[in-house]
């Protein structure tokens, strides 16, 4: 209560690193009342590992794999979106996932360069709207969870830090994608 106080007569002063300074530390205090609660499997719009891994015809082994890794980094294509979206947007997700795995180097990028796959993106996120932003930023975090290569972490933090200014995530994905980047980014070593 006293620090919403203080945010307040910040805001009235308009002293804004002090905002700034206030709003994380209120954001601190709320993340660790709720921990867990943000945790990626518990987006509300998420398919279920198992909706997702057999969404697709495949061997019982393919479809154990997909369930495993359903929120892990993995080097194949996605076979539909991670959350529940209509026909022609899953097949966009897909679509966007491929550009992701050839943007950071996990898969061949049949012959895109790293410019163009990020172009394809934004663009396809562009004209498809939030449903299809707010995907993107679940295969971030997908590509991102127990990734072993560092060239891949670091141009999949790049993209995230990318997608973050281009799109700003909505209300429903926010506090997700605030509560990943917490546990999950470490700090640049010093140059």
């Amino acid at each position: 209560r006293f620090l919403q106080e203080q945010f307040r007569a910040a805001v009235r002063l308009k002293d804004n690193d002090r905002q700034d300074k206030l709003q994380m530390h209120l954001k601190d205090i709320f993340f660790a009342a709720h921990e867990g609660m943000f945790n990626l499997e518990r987006f509300p719009k998420l398919r279920t590992a198992d909706e997702f891994a057999t969404s697709k015809l495949a061997l019982r082994k393919a479809v154990d794999e997909r369930r495993e890794g359903f929120l892990r980094h993995q080097l194949k294509p996605i076979p539909t979106s991670l959350t529940q979206l209509e026909r022609p947007h899953r097949e966009e997700a897909v679509q966007v996932f491929k550009c992701l795995l050839g943007y950071m180097g996990d898969a061949s990028a049949g012959g895109g360069f790293s410019l163009t796959l990020v172009q394809e993106v934004l663009a396809k996120a562009l004209q498809a709207g939030s449903a299809l932003q707010t995907e993107v930023y679940l295969q971030l975090m997908k590509q991102l969870t127990d990734n072993p290569s560092d060239r891949s972490l670091k141009l999949g933090w790049q993209m995230l830090a990318l997608w973050l200014q281009s799109f700003p995530p909505d209300a429903m994905v926010e506090h997700f994608v605030e509560w990943f980047i917490k546990q999950n980014a470490k700090p640049s070593p010093a140059a």
